[in-house]
């Protein structure tokens, strides 16, 4: 028969072993009270829906329901707040697991919650990432769960660091939900080059300043950071509208059906429609928009609420991007 001391010593083993593979993930606190807001608010919108699907007869006391929802989420969203920022707070300074492909060409060296402003509606999230070596090309990384890739997008490089910046929103429903669940299960994070951010997996190619010292470097990158050849173009059609270089910006936008903005230190606003991206320079703001920008704290900030307000008169598409 085993001794207390014995089966003690195996339970421990196993619980070890579990918070290795199953336990929790360093986002998943902070993800799981912006889905719980982002379920409350779908709550909201569902029952206001109602109303308006309702026969007259029946949208009175559906009205009523409904406001009583708002006001009993109003006040349920807000705890939350309190307990994201909280979280938040909690998270700055931490490190997360990070590695970098081959082909980048860099060793990582530690990866930190350098800004985590937990608010309401969203929080602001940025990593930054200490490497030995300078990138062959702009990084991009994934969010992994073992080899599974389960959110990518463009990360930043300034002043020899890699900036990695997401938010976690609610103000989408199911959407924000659905988003923030997904990045609660992030172990890792894996920095990529821009074609294998577009295959979708890090490859085992080892980059040629990897191989050799000897190989000359290649030029730097300009300020703007966009795509490759292939990748940046002189014209092109997305969402019905068309999209070329010499146009002037406002009119574009404002033909767009919907444009979704992001902003990067390195490489100005992101104004994307469709599967296309238009890169604003910040010399083509005017004095609304420059003060909109410097109110930005982040290097990388996703969503943003960028208007067509913010830009000059004149301002004209310099680079377009595929995405």
């Amino acid at each position: 028969m085993k001794t207390i001391s014995a089966i003690i010593s195996i339970i421990a083993g196993v619980l070890l072993l579990t918070g290795c593979s199953g336990g929790s993930t360093p986002l998943k606190d902070l993800a799981d009270v912006y889905a719980e807001m982002a379920d409350n608010n779908q709550e909201v919108f569902d029952a206001f829906q109602a109303v308006y699907k309702a026969s007259r007869e029946e949208q009175g006391l559906l009205q009523e329901k409904a406001a009583a929802t708002a006001e009993r989420i109003k006040g349920e969203n807000e705890r939350l707040a309190d307990k994201a920022a909280a979280l938040g707070e909690k998270l700055q300074g931490k490190e997360i697991e990070c590695q970098a492909s081959a082909a980048l060409g860099i060793k990582i060296t530690s990866a930190t919650f350098t800004t985590v402003k937990a608010q309401e509606n969203m929080a602001n999230i940025v990593i930054t990432v200490e490497a030995d070596g300078t990138p062959d090309e702009t990084p991009y990384f994934f969010f992994m769960n073992g080899d599974k890739v389960i959110y990518k997008s463009v990360a930043g490089y300034n002043n020899g660091k890699i900036t990695v910046g997401f938010n976690l929103t609610s103000s989408k429903g199911a959407e924000s939900a659905d988003m923030a669940r997904q990045i609660a299960d992030t172990r890792s994070i894996m920095l990529v080059t821009k074609s294998e951010y577009n295959a979708g997996a890090a490859s085992n190619e080892v980059s040629a300043k990897a191989e050799s010292d000897q190989v000359e470097a290649s030029e730097p990158e300009p300020v703007y950071q966009g795509g490759d050849e292939s990748d940046s173009v002189d014209a092109v059609s997305a969402d019905g509208v068309k999209i070329e270089k010499g146009a002037n910006i406002i009119a574009v936008l404002k033909a767009a059906p919907e444009v979704y903005y992001e902003y990067n230190a390195d490489s100005g606003i992101w104004a994307q429609i469709g599967n296309v991206a238009i890169i604003i320079d910040e010399d083509q703001l005017n004095q609304k928009g420059t003060e909109f920008i410097s109110s930005i704290l982040s290097d990388i900030e996703l969503d943003i609420a960028f208007s067509v307000d913010y830009l000059k008169p004149d301002a004209k598409i310099r680079n377009i991007e595929k995405l």
